[in-house]
């Protein structure tokens, strides 16, 4: 029994797929960054998979929270923060260009990540154990949008 469908390909995954899954994880990188943001300054609260810009730069206004100007200016700001990621997604629906600035973006986040980690590490190795959730999240981010990246082209062609 020879079966010529290929509809059942489990092992293949279309240029189109992988290029839907970065813009799928761009759009789950923002609402992490957007709740972080909000949680940091109204819940006192913080989870570790978010963006490292955005909680970097909220933290610096949480620290100057008891100014309603700094309360005020550190949503605005970390909000401020997060827009790259949602602008990439909505634009890179259409112009498949945006899933680059997505990619750099993603590396320049994880380029901050790392260093705060390298700074916590060098002080405090047991609490530097905290940043392994978040670098595993990056990475696959990085993964994810790089492969958005690498098939761009393709898509352009089809």
């Amino acid at each position: 029994m020879n079966n010529n469908n290929n509809q059942y390909n489990y092992g293949q995954i279309t240029n189109a797929q992988k290029y839907s899954r970065a813009r799928v994880s761009l759009i789950i990188f923002f609402m992490l960054a957007f709740a972080n943001v909000l949680f940091i300054m109204i819940g006192n609260f913080n989870f570790g998979i978010s963006s490292a810009i955005a909680t970097s730069v909220t933290f610096v206004f949480k620290a100057q929270a008891a100014n309603p100007l700094f309360f005020a200016l550190g949503i605005i700001v970390g909000i401020i923060c997060t827009l790259p990621i949602i602008i990439t997604f909505v634009m890179s629906k259409k112009k498949v260009g945006f899933i680059c600035f997505a990619f750099y973006w993603v590396c320049l986040d994880f380029l901050v990540l790392v260093l705060d980690f390298m700074l916590v590490l060098t002080q405090n190795p047991v609490g530097a154990t905290s940043y392994l959730a978040d670098l595993a999240f990056h990475a696959w981010m990085l993964y994810t949008v790089r492969h958005g990246v690498k098939v761009r082209n393709e898509l352009d062609e089809e």
